[in-house]
């Protein structure tokens, strides 16, 4: 299969040598094509062979296959980790070896600093060979920096990749192991989660696999570092050592915190993404019901459970970050103290070399270690949920398809099913039943019989636990809710297989899509988005049935495709496609049209399960079992046989003999798709805009892939600006707060870097102690010491205090922040009108809610208190550089430019790369709600693999715009290390040169320097040179131990922190991009405004009358009219059938109605303005029931009522009424069967938890029929003057629609009911009909009337469907 996204530009890393590699030098041409324009998808490179979603998963499958069975064999669960370990543990410790040198580079700088300090503390101007020693320190130290610089990003580089390997290995499995789940797995499991394990989970393998290296690292380092010190200060080391060990065991303590606060978090997402999940697929339902408050406050409250687990972790990330900020200062504190007590004496060079032993750990030890500890936690959490998923129950197949061998048959003999194993009554029972080719088996029977679970059967979903199947031959599939892709029209019916004109044609021609397709533009082109928009429900059904026909399959399971299509084009699928295109197939038809029995060759009628009988359609006539007067109905519409009682089973022949001429579209009753009719320009024109112009037709032989080519969504380009900062804070905490915080911050580093300048005076007076100049027994000596250790104490207590405060304080903001704008962006989303969802598929919305905002709940308050700290940390530490030594100043200026203008560069070019990162994580979530959605036919057809190579091409694209992202940021990273390891270079050699030369300079001005044995501390002699400086003139003072120490010291600590700070940065605005991606969706076009200052009366509308005065209505301002100049007038309490031609307006009438678009004109309801009430006063007010049902996970009395508005006893009732007279309609949660009919309420109240019972994701644990009728009870249940019906009953058998319209005039009769339905029998019994056609009210008037009239329109529409059929409606109507 060619690629979906196909590359151009070759990853130039391929061919880069080894200094490109080091230095990166390989993507500076992309930098330059940033610098210049946004940057597009098709500037990125292409993803590397090795780091391709299919080489990586196939590897990581096999050896988690490979543990399964030795696990199996073991009789022991099976370890992901150990699969994981496997694949990737060898190279995964080779490139660790690179941190082991990089962190000996470490340790090994404070010595090379230690000596430096010793020739200053020991400088003999005539001592040449000290000299050129010391230059030999100070370019050792210069080398040590380099290498740690290259060695540190080459590191990170290859484990950061490492990481990104395995997280699409594991996305590839998941998405693999989603398309062999079993139903009985997909009960456990829902969309929600799957999204969740691709967005969040999987994330933890990018970060874990970063630190993980120094659980082993650290440790060693320590030791390492420990007997350095000793060889130093001796046995006061072990103090400030103690307190590290301390830490580190507290931080484990931490450690199993995060896991469980990890694993109750990602459950509440779960549960948050799936309830999102459903809103977004159920957004028309819930608008028209009002439900959008409902469901806010269902999230929130779960978000708000959410937030609280996250803010408890970002607490014990806040002390982590705070421990790495103060331990090191802690430790050497303490060493010191405990020196002191010890009444050790150490040089100044000593000093500055425990200071720099442990800044060593501070990185390793203190912050990374930590990091470890807490991502390993928070990935064993991931990879137990992640291994859950893979160890789901598959889907077995318990009979080979055999390939067709010419012996094509499907046999059934003898099959016992259930969908829960633990069952006691089984699903189906003792089915029996063969089909060969030619033939037509129709499987009838009444809602929750088990038709579906039939076709389930035979495609090898349902297991036996009796019985067999036997099938031989390729079988098409085609479910009761149609189920289409997002991609073109053309490519839903191809469907992976070659493009042949003529066949091509003869399907379309076959399922009544001619007209529809020279209504949505050119097939080709046209897209279909998430759930199909904008077609109709009917022309999903018609794509579905047409993508089975073009399959050429020797088997075909139809599983009720006539109920979705009106009586006109049901009769002509069922003549030239199900009659004519598969009269040499087998063929099972489950349906409800009854009146196409007669030409099945045979009838299987099910009832609770069980076969009822089985035979031809003249065998029933014959025996006229009592089961069958459930479908009496039928029959009155069925044709009557030529002969009474004579067999009507068809042959080949009699087909061909009895084909009627095709009847024109034009003359024909079509569906209601005026929706899709008037949609189409909109949306021809949203996706003709430049990315399809000059788009290839294919050629007559040409190959169509499965593919989805909806554009990437739009990005905003350039920095991220001020005022999303702004409001991102503010949406946190209060501008007070904000202040005390910076403030809070400001004091921290203030105390941080005063403990350093205070640590020179203090490394100074040690140097006079140790040489003699000062003795501990004066008393002056004992008073400056005791005086630098008690502002030494008060700045270590402060800096811990600070660093705390302000670490909790920065995440309690933030965290609050990614709480409010999550829930502005809920509240935007679910006030913006259903268009927006048209055009946004479900994968891009849940995107932002799982992914950017799980970046603004985890990464971005750790990334941010990370940048504030390194920022003011260098801020001061070059503040405190400048002051002691202030040459520093010379290259610290030049270096700030720098860092400066190459920080601007690199974000030019990573912000565009991080919104392209965001947009094609989209299409991955898109794709998988989508497959999830269509799993039984994906699998019906075995078009797994396709789908496959579909995520793999959307996982390729996203690993490429990830892979550039960390490349990028180690090229920022290499060159500010290289720059800053230059900077360490100018001064380490610069000052030894200042040393030497100033004091040469001092001794030419006849400044005597203390002797060594004399008693004359610095800051005396200080005094004295000063004093004898001529007046008015600067002298060129010596540089003294601790401020040589100081300046090094820093200037090591500066050497990591300053590009820390400025990639941190960079870091930062990247991750505002998620934030900006939030902030953009509160700010959407809104509705009308919910409520308006004045609320009709309580008891509105009391008749429910409805005016329509000049309505004109259209979907977009840039779409055609959908409704003309309406004038139409609704009787009081009248029962109203809508009838019209495709694109005549009826849904829109509905939606004009229901304002889901605002119609032009005046609409009144019991004589008030529907334009001048609030649109939840509106749709409350009217019930509505539509042909697509839709549930949501929870119990069955919150899918009943959502608001809580009812008592339990008021939904009984209304139960009691429903089931009154659909005495025969089955249903229960669990697939199983009854074996005696109940109520629809005594159904419920069996279940043991009644009310309360559970329903699964979309009410995966209901048949269609089923869930359509918990539908109408949950519109009967409001008891609102006006009912609407859309085509509701479609899924339903004839004799429980007869029942339900039965009810709906006794139960409702003082009410206004509007029916718009496909069976013309549906409508037949209103009092009025109304024909709309191009939008405008055609007829209005009695049906006796209408069908007296032959001119009229509902005349011919009822002719269409033949004289037998004709004949029976003008019976009823009379």
């Amino acid at each position: 299969m060619p690629l979906l996204y196909p590359k151009v530009k070759p990853n130039p890393l391929q061919k880069a040598n080894l200094c490109s590699r080091l230095f990166f030098w390989w993507l500076n041409p992309l930098f330059k094509i940033g610098h210049k324009r946004k940057l597009e998808a098709n500037d990125m490179y292409s993803v590397l062979p090795e780091d391709r979603s299919q080489h990586l998963g196939e590897e990581l499958q096999g050896y988690w296959d490979q543990e399964v069975l030795r696990a199996q064999q073991d009789a022991r669960e099976p370890s992901l980790t150990k699969a994981i370990i496997k694949c990737y543990g060898k190279s995964y410790l080779v490139w660790g070896m690179l941190t082991f040198l990089e962190e000996g580079t470490r340790v090994v700088q404070p010595i090379f600093l230690g000596k430096m300090v010793s020739y200053v503390e020991n400088y003999d101007p005539s001592d040449s060979a000290a000299l050129h020693e010391a230059y030999g320190y100070a370019a050792g130290l210069s080398a040590c920096v380099l290498v740690w610089a290259v060695l540190h990003h080459l590191y990170f580089y290859h484990m950061q990749r490492v990481g990104m390997r395995l997280r699409v290995a594991v996305c590839r499995m998941i998405y693999s192991k989603a398309l062999r789940l079993s139903r009985s797995a997909m009960g456990k499991t829902s969309t929600g989660q799957v999204v969740n394990l691709l967005s969040n989970d999987v994330n933890q393998f990018d970060q874990v696999m970063m630190f993980l290296h120094y659980l082993w690292v650290g440790p060693l380092q320590v030791v390492a570092v420990t007997a350095l010190l000793w060889m130093e200060i001796g046995m006061s080391c072990l103090a400030g050592m103690a307190v590290l060990i301390i830490l580190l065991l507290l931080q484990s303590c931490f450690a199993m915190s995060f896991s469980s606060l990890r694993s109750k978090t990602t459950a509440l997402t779960d549960k948050r993404i799936r309830t999102m999940s459903e809103v977004v697929t159920g957004i028309r339902t819930i608008k028209m019901n009002a439900w959008e408050k409902s469901f806010i406050d269902r999230i929130t409250r779960l978000r708000r459970k959410e937030i609280s687990k996250i803010l408890r972790s970002s607490y014990l990330r806040g002390m982590n970050l705070a421990s790495f900020f103060a331990v090191s200062k802690i430790m050497i504190f303490v060493t010191f103290v405990a020196n002191e007590l010890l009444d050790n004496l150490i040089t100044g060079s000593q000093v500055f070399v425990v200071v720099m032993l442990f800044e060593a750990l501070r990185f390793s030890s203190t912050l990374f270690f930590p990091m470890a500890v807490e991502k390993v936690s928070e990935a064993v959490v991931s990879i137990q949920r992640i291994k859950n998923f893979l160890l789901l129950d598959e889907i077995s197949q318990c009979y080979p398809h055999l390939p067709s061998d010419g012996k094509m048959i499907v046999d059934v003999q003898v099959f016992t099913a259930s969908w829960e194993k633990a069952s006691e009554t089984p699903t189906l029972q003792g089915l029996s039943f063969s089909v060969r080719p030619g033939e037509l088996l129709a499987v009838v029977g009444p809602v929750g019989a088990g038709k579906s679970s039939l076709l389930c059967a035979v495609l090898g979903e349902l297991p036996p636990s009796q019985g067999q199947v036997s099938v031989h031959g390729r079988i098409a599939y085609v479910s009761q809710q149609p189920w289409v892709f997002p991609g073109t029209v053309r490519s839903n019916i191809l469907f992976g297989k070659k493009y042949e004109v003529d066949r091509y044609e003869k399907v379309i021609k076959a399922c009544a899509l001619e007209e529809d397709l020279w209504l949505l533009g050119a097939e080709a082109i046209i897209e279909i988005g998430d759930g199909g928009t904008p077609l109709s429900e009917g022309q999903k059904a018609r794509i579905s049935l047409a993508r089975a026909v073009y399959q050429d399959a020797d088997i075909y399971l139809l599983d009720d495709p006539l109920s979705a299509v009106d009586a006109g084009v049901s009769r002509h699928l069922f003549e030239q496609c199900v009659r004519q295109a598969l009269k040499e197939k087998i063929t099972i038809l489950v349906t409800h049209q009854l009146q196409y029995l007669k030409d099945a060759s045979q009838i299987l009628m099910l009832k609770d399960g069980k076969m009822v009988e089985r035979g031809t359609y003249s065998e029933f006539l014959k025996s006229r079992a009592d089961i069958f007067s459930l479908f009496e109905k039928g029959n009155e519409q069925s044709e009557p046989s030529p002969v009474p009682g004579a067999p009507t089973v068809i042959s080949e022949s009699l087909v061909q003999s009895l084909q009627s001429p095709r009847p024109s579209l034009k003359d024909a009753a079509p569906e209601d798709q005026e929706m899709a009719a008037h949609q189409a320009p909109l949306f021809l024109g949203f996706f003709r805009q430049e990315h399809w112009s000059g788009l290839p037709f294919p050629s007559p032989m040409h190959i169509e892939n499965i593919q989805v080519t909806l554009p990437l969504e739009d990005h905003l380009e350039g920095k991220v600006g001020f005022k999303t900062y702004k409001n991102y804070f503010t949406a946190g905490a209060d501008w007070l707060v904000i202040i005390f915080l910076i403030l809070v911050n400001i004091a921290a580093q203030v105390a941080y870097v005063l403990q350093d300048w205070w640590l020179a005076f203090w490394a100074n007076l040690q140097s006079d102690l140790y040489s003699g100049a000062l003795v501990k027994e004066d008393e002056a000596v004992v008073f400056v010491l005791n005086w630098y250790l008690g502002v030494y104490s008060g700045l270590t207590v402060s800096t811990v205090l600070f660093g705390i405060t302000k670490s909790l304080l920065i995440f309690y903001i933030l965290v609050n922040s990614s709480q409010t704008v999550h829930n502005k962006m809920l509240e935007t989303i679910l006030r913006a009108p259903v268009l927006f969802f048209h055009r946004n598929p479900i994968g891009r919305i849940l995107n932002r809610f799982s992914k950017d905002i799980g970046h603004m709940d985890d990464l971005l308050p750790l990334t941010f208190q990370d940048f504030i700290q390194a920022f003011l940390l260098v801020v001061g530490v070059v503040g405190v550089m400048v002051a002691a030594v202030p040459w520093t100043a010379i290259p610290v200026i030049p270096l700030g430019i720098i860092f400066f203008f190459l920080r601007r560069y690199f974000l030019e070019t990573s912000q565009d790369v991080k919104r392209l990162e965001c947009t094609t994580r989209s299409p991955v979530f898109s794709h998988l709600a989508s497959s999830l959605q269509g799993l039984w036919t994906i699998r019906a057809y075995k078009a797994e693999q396709k789908f496959q190579e579909l995520f793999d091409a959307h996982q390729d694209l996203h690993s490429e715009a990830w892979f550039l992202l960390l490349t990028m940021s180690r090229w920022l990273a290499v060159y500010l290390d290289v720059i800053c390891a230059i900077f360490v270079t100018l001064v380490a050699f610069g000052a030894l040169i200042l040393a030497e030369t100033c004091e040469l300079l001092v001794v030419a001005r006849g400044v005597s320097l203390p002797d060594e044995g004399s008693n004359v501390g610095p800051l005396h002699w200080e005094f004295r040179v000063s004093a004898i400086g001529p007046p008015g003139k600067s002298l060129i003072m010596p540089l003294t131990p601790g401020q040589v120490g100081l300046v090094l010291s820093l200037t090591l600590t500066l050497m990591g922190m300053f590009q820390w700070c400025v990639r941190q940065s960079a870091e930062v605005e990247n991750m505002m991009i998620s934030v900006e991606r939030g902030i953009e969706y509160t700010d959407l076009e809104k509705e009308a405004p919910w409520e308006l200052g004045y609320c009709p009366p309580p008891l509105w509308p009391p008749n429910g009358r409805i005016s329509f005065f000049s309505v004109n209505l259209r979907y977009n301002s840039d779409s055609p009219l959908v409704l003309r100049n309406l004038e139409a007038f609704i009787y009081p309490r009248g029962k109203y059938g809508i009838v019209g031609r495709t694109g005549a307006g009826k849904s829109s009438l509905i939606a004009a109605l229901f304002r889901l678009s605002e119609p032009e004109g005046d609409i009144y309801i019991d004589g008030i303005l529907t334009t001048s009430i609030g649109l939840h006063d509106l749709r409350k007010k009217m019930s509505v029931a539509l042909q697509e049902p839709v549930l949501f996970t929870g119990t069955m009395r919150e899918n009943l009522d959502p608001f809580n508005e009812h008592t339990d006893n008021e939904l009984w009732n209304a139960l009691e009424e429903g089931s009154s007279e659909i005495c025969n309609i089955q249903m229960n949660l669990d697939y199983e069967h009854a074996d005696l009919e109940v109520q629809l309420k005594e159904s419920i109240e069996s279940l043991p938890a009644k009310m309360n019972t559970e329903l699964a994701e979309s009410g995966l644990n209901l048949s269609v029929g089923q869930k359509q009728l918990v539908c109408l009870a949950r519109a009967l249940l409001k008891k609102n003057q006006i009912l609407i019906m859309d085509k509701a009953t479609s899924y339903v058998d004839p004799r429980t629609d007869e029942l339900i319209q039965k009810i709906i005039c006794e139960r409702f009769a003082q009410c206004t009911v509007l029916t718009i339905a496909h069976r013309l029998s549906t409508v037949i019994s209103c009092e009025w009909i109304m024909v709309l056609d191009l939008g405008t009210d055609k007829e209005c008037h009695r049906p006796y009337n209408l069908l007296r009239d032959k001119k009229s329109l509902f005349y011919k529409m009822v002719q269409q469907l033949g004289k037998a059929e004709a004949a029976v409606l003008t019976k009823r109507e009379k």
